[in-house]
Protein backbone atom coordinates (compact mmCIF):
# COMPACT_ATOMS: atom_id res chain seq x y z
CA UNK A 1 0.00 0.00 0.00
CA UNK A 2 2.62 2.10 0.68
CA UNK A 3 4.81 1.78 -2.57
CA UNK A 4 1.34 2.15 -4.09
CA UNK A 5 0.60 5.64 -2.37
CA UNK A 6 3.84 6.57 -3.26
CA UNK A 7 3.93 5.98 -7.09
CA UNK A 8 0.37 7.83 -7.17
CA UNK A 9 1.61 10.88 -4.96
CA UNK A 10 4.46 11.19 -7.29
CA UNK A 11 2.67 10.88 -10.23
CA UNK A 12 0.34 13.42 -9.11
CA UNK A 13 2.70 15.83 -8.45
CA UNK A 14 4.24 15.12 -12.26
CA UNK A 15 0.86 15.84 -13.15
CA UNK A 16 -0.01 19.15 -10.51
CA UNK A 17 -2.43 17.75 -8.87
CA UNK A 18 -3.43 17.85 -5.15
CA UNK A 19 -4.64 14.23 -3.80
CA UNK A 20 -7.75 14.28 -1.34
CA UNK A 21 -8.71 11.56 1.00
CA UNK A 22 -12.06 10.32 -0.27
CA UNK A 23 -14.81 10.77 2.04
CA UNK A 24 -16.65 7.65 3.79
CA UNK A 25 -19.25 7.48 1.19
CA UNK A 26 -16.61 6.97 -1.38
CA UNK A 27 -15.08 4.56 0.24
CA UNK A 28 -18.16 2.55 1.12
CA UNK A 29 -19.23 2.42 -2.12
CA UNK A 30 -15.47 1.24 -3.68
CA UNK A 31 -16.12 -0.74 -0.81
CA UNK A 32 -19.49 -2.24 -2.30
CA UNK A 33 -18.53 -2.26 -5.83
CA UNK A 34 -15.80 -4.45 -5.27
CA UNK A 35 -17.65 -6.82 -3.67
CA UNK A 36 -19.71 -7.63 -6.36
CA UNK A 37 -18.78 -9.51 -9.52
CA UNK A 38 -17.52 -7.76 -12.46
CA UNK A 39 -17.71 -9.11 -15.93
CA UNK A 40 -15.92 -7.17 -19.10
CA UNK A 41 -17.70 -6.63 -22.05
CA UNK A 42 -16.75 -8.71 -24.86
CA UNK A 43 -14.03 -5.84 -26.41
CA UNK A 44 -11.90 -5.51 -23.94
CA UNK A 45 -7.94 -6.38 -23.05
CA UNK A 46 -6.57 -7.16 -19.73
CA UNK A 47 -2.92 -8.06 -18.57
CA UNK A 48 -0.58 -7.84 -16.40
CA UNK A 49 2.43 -5.44 -15.89
CA UNK A 50 4.79 -3.26 -13.63
CA UNK A 51 3.74 -0.65 -12.74
CA UNK A 52 6.26 1.35 -13.86
CA UNK A 53 5.20 0.11 -17.44
CA UNK A 54 1.87 1.34 -16.83
CA UNK A 55 2.50 4.35 -19.34
CA UNK A 56 3.90 2.81 -22.07
CA UNK A 57 1.61 -0.04 -22.16
CA UNK A 58 -1.42 2.22 -22.03
CA UNK A 59 -0.25 4.26 -24.51
CA UNK A 60 0.31 1.71 -26.84
CA UNK A 61 -3.51 0.78 -26.25
CA UNK A 62 -4.57 4.21 -26.75
CA UNK A 63 -2.88 5.05 -30.01
CA UNK A 64 -3.99 1.73 -31.37
CA UNK A 65 -8.31 2.19 -29.81
CA UNK A 66 -8.11 6.12 -30.04
CA UNK A 67 -10.41 6.26 -33.49
CA UNK A 68 -12.86 3.54 -32.08
CA UNK A 69 -14.85 4.94 -29.79
CA UNK A 70 -14.46 5.71 -25.57
CA UNK A 71 -11.92 3.88 -23.83
CA UNK A 72 -12.23 3.22 -20.30
CA UNK A 73 -9.20 2.45 -18.13
CA UNK A 74 -8.87 0.42 -14.87
CA UNK A 75 -5.58 -0.24 -13.57
CA UNK A 76 -6.05 -2.78 -10.24
CA UNK A 77 -2.55 -2.93 -8.02
CA UNK A 78 -1.18 -6.50 -7.31
CA UNK A 79 0.99 -7.33 -4.61
CA UNK A 80 0.75 -3.98 -2.55
CA UNK A 81 0.88 -1.86 -6.53
CA UNK A 82 4.36 -3.32 -7.99
CA UNK A 83 2.36 -5.09 -10.51
CA UNK A 84 -0.59 -3.97 -11.83
CA UNK A 85 -3.72 -5.75 -13.72
CA UNK A 86 -4.65 -3.11 -16.88
CA UNK A 87 -7.79 -3.69 -18.41
CA UNK A 88 -9.17 -1.66 -21.16
CA UNK A 89 -12.97 -1.60 -21.71
CA UNK A 90 -14.36 -0.18 -25.19
CA UNK A 91 -18.27 0.15 -24.55
CA UNK A 92 -19.39 0.02 -28.27
CA UNK A 93 -18.65 -2.82 -30.83
CA UNK A 94 -18.67 -1.28 -33.57
CA UNK A 95 -16.20 0.77 -35.43
CA UNK A 96 -13.55 -2.11 -36.52
CA UNK A 97 -12.67 -2.07 -32.56
CA UNK A 98 -12.42 -5.88 -32.73
CA UNK A 99 -10.24 -6.21 -35.35
CA UNK A 100 -7.91 -3.00 -34.18
CA UNK A 101 -7.70 -5.19 -30.58
CA UNK A 102 -7.00 -8.41 -32.58
CA UNK A 103 -3.94 -6.83 -33.94
CA UNK A 104 -2.68 -4.82 -30.95
CA UNK A 105 -2.51 -8.12 -28.44
CA UNK A 106 0.60 -9.51 -30.23
CA UNK A 107 2.44 -6.26 -30.23
CA UNK A 108 1.35 -6.06 -26.49
CA UNK A 109 2.54 -9.26 -25.56
CA UNK A 110 5.73 -8.61 -27.61
CA UNK A 111 6.40 -5.37 -25.46
CA UNK A 112 5.99 -7.16 -22.18
CA UNK A 113 2.54 -7.56 -21.19
CA UNK A 114 1.59 -10.33 -19.38
CA UNK A 115 -1.64 -12.30 -20.76
CA UNK A 116 -2.86 -15.18 -17.96
CA UNK A 117 -4.65 -17.20 -19.99
CA UNK A 118 -4.00 -16.41 -23.30
CA UNK A 119 -6.58 -17.90 -26.55
CA UNK A 120 -6.49 -18.01 -29.82
CA UNK A 121 -4.49 -16.22 -32.23
CA UNK A 122 -2.60 -14.61 -29.28
CA UNK A 123 -2.18 -18.07 -27.75
CA UNK A 124 -0.84 -19.43 -31.11
CA UNK A 125 1.93 -15.95 -30.95
CA UNK A 126 2.58 -16.38 -27.62
CA UNK A 127 3.52 -20.23 -27.76
CA UNK A 128 4.90 -19.69 -31.23
CA UNK A 129 7.91 -18.46 -28.95
CA UNK A 130 7.80 -20.87 -26.54
CA UNK A 131 7.63 -24.32 -28.33
CA UNK A 132 8.59 -26.25 -25.78
CA UNK A 133 6.11 -24.81 -23.29
CA UNK A 134 3.54 -25.41 -26.42
CA UNK A 135 4.50 -29.04 -26.34
CA UNK A 136 4.13 -29.28 -22.22
CA UNK A 137 0.18 -28.29 -22.91
CA UNK A 138 -0.13 -30.71 -25.41
CA UNK A 139 1.09 -33.30 -23.18
CA UNK A 140 -1.08 -32.96 -20.47
CA UNK A 141 -3.81 -32.68 -22.14
CA UNK A 142 -3.28 -35.88 -23.97
CA UNK A 143 -2.97 -37.24 -20.72
CA UNK A 144 -6.55 -35.82 -19.89
CA UNK A 145 -7.90 -36.50 -23.17
CA UNK A 146 -5.76 -39.39 -25.06
CA UNK A 147 -8.64 -40.12 -27.46
CA UNK A 148 -7.84 -36.05 -28.55
CA UNK A 149 -11.92 -35.55 -28.33
CA UNK A 150 -11.85 -32.27 -26.58
CA UNK A 151 -11.08 -29.54 -28.74
CA UNK A 152 -8.15 -31.14 -30.83
CA UNK A 153 -5.34 -28.34 -31.76
CA UNK A 154 -7.59 -25.41 -29.91
CA UNK A 155 -6.50 -23.47 -26.86
CA UNK A 156 -9.05 -22.54 -25.54
CA UNK A 157 -10.16 -20.89 -22.36
CA UNK A 158 -10.68 -22.88 -19.01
Amino acid sequence: MAYHEKRLGEKAGELKLKPKAAGVKAAEAFSEALGRPWYAPPLSIGFYTNFSRVEELSGMVETALKSKGGLAQMIVPVKHGASVYLQFDLPGSGNGAGAAIEKLLPELADAGAFFSNPTGSLAAHIFSKQPLYLRLLKDIKLLIDPENVLNPGQVVEV
